[in-house]
């Protein structure tokens, strides 16, 4: 599973290099990345190889409404 997980965080970085969300602009596919992507926390999965990646979580986790789920659900401050 980890070896899966790590070829599909390859690819997001990847893309992420050159692009600020997954397609033209925030859409509901970058909302579920986002969410699937934060369960790394939870399973020790990091993300330090992926510096996209973990850029792309900080620009998402940046927006209000993201903001405000996070911190509804106990999961920021």
């Amino acid at each position: 599973m980890k070896e899966k997980l790590a070829a599909r965080f390859a690819e997001l970085d990847a893309h992420l290099a050159n692009h600020d969300y997954l397609a033209d602009e925030f859409s509901v596919a970058d909302a579920y990345c986002f969410t699937i992507v934060n369960w790394s926390n939870f399973l020790a999965l990091p993300l330090k190889p992926y510096p996209h990646l973990q850029a792309y979580l900080t620009r998402i986790a940046s927006r209000p409404h993201v903001r405000d789920a996070l911190i509804a659900e106990g999961l920021a401050r």
